[in-house]
């Protein structure tokens, strides 16, 4: 390994990290082997660290390679996908990319143990909802305590949740009698939680597929399934934002009404996303979300540039 023009070892690359007053330069590292030492780095220095690939093709392969290192780490590993939509392009992305985004920029806040996320170049460029309305939405539910379950609907719809006969997919929820349903974007299975008056009687995750019982809990957090919260405080001035920025666009009348619509219904929508910025006042960036003490690692970074640009 190359690192300033100088061969070493990667135990002295490792020793420098926690006392270099700027970035260190490493050359050499092709394929597996900068997973190799990614792994190594966490090992040692137990902290977050945040990967920059290229292209979302080398962050999943990437992803794979530190997967199979795991062996030598307990770091959990996950992928931050950019959203691939563009300002009022109404595009749909998979309802997965908007859960796998949630937990992801959760965890970094609220992890007990220091992750490893890596993202592709293009997802810097997107700001993002403030870290804060995540902060604020996450809700502990407890078995054996009362819920104010019309209360945890809104909040559910404010979240940008769908409304289903059957909880399939994440963001899906379901109320059928006394048992509420929520595919919330932290769990890889649906959480269901069974009402007894205004108690939540017991909290249990189920296969989406068969609808059966995996395993009762005690807690569990609910988080939005999208990065955009509609708080039932900011529907005015959101949609007045809205309807001034979609006349300066010459929007079709049918398509305002139908944005407008939603919004006054608190329900989510194609695109929903792209009005983050009539929204809220000022937005985050990936970089808010990371830990002071976050290891920040660049891959390939002469494409770095030139996958931005």
């Amino acid at each position: 390994m190359i690192q300033n023009q100088a061969i070493i070892s990667p135990k002295a690359l490792i020793d420098q990290i926690p006392h270099r007053a700027g970035h260190i330069e490493c050359y050499g590292l092709i394929g597996s082997e900068r997973a190799f030492l990614i792994a190594r780095l966490y090992h040692q220095l137990r902290i977050p660290i945040f990967v920059v690939a290229p292209s979302t093709k080398l962050a999943e392969t990437l992803l794979e390679d530190l997967r199979f290192f795991k062996q030598s780490h307990d770091a959990p590993l996950f992928l931050l996908p950019s959203y691939n939509i563009s300002p009022f392009k109404l595009m749909a992305y998979h309802n997965e990319t908007a859960a796998q985004r949630i937990r992801t920029l959760y965890q970094l806040l609220e992890s007990p143990t220091p992750p490893i996320v890596v993202a592709a170049a293009e997802t810097l460029l997107q700001k993002i909802i403030p870290k804060q309305k995540i902060i604020d939405y996450a809700e502990l539910v407890m078995a054996g305590e009362e819920i104010d379950r019309e209360r945890l609907i809104e909040k559910l719809l404010a979240g940008g949740y769908t409304h289903a006969a059957i909880v399939e997919e994440p963001g899906d929820f379901c109320v059928r009698g006394g048992i509420v349903d929520i595919f919330c974007p932290l769990y890889p299975e649906p959480l269901r939680i069974e009402f007894f008056g205004d108690m939540a009687e017991s909290l249990r995750f189920f296969s989406a597929a068969s609808q059966r019982t995996i395993s009762s809990i005690t807690e569990a957090v609910i988080l939005p399934a999208r990065e955009m919260i509609l708080e039932k405080t900011l529907l005015p001035q959101t949609i007045n934002r809205f309807r001034s920025r979609a006349a300066e666009l010459e929007m079709p009348l049918t398509e305002i009404r139908t944005i407008v619509d939603s919004i006054k219904n608190g329900h989510g929508f194609t695109g929903m996303e792209n009005l983050m910025s009539l929204v809220y006042s000022k937005l985050d960036t990936v970089f808010d979300f990371l830990p002071n003490d976050t290891l920040v690692i660049s891959i390939s970074t002469e494409h770095l540039a030139e996958a931005l640009e």
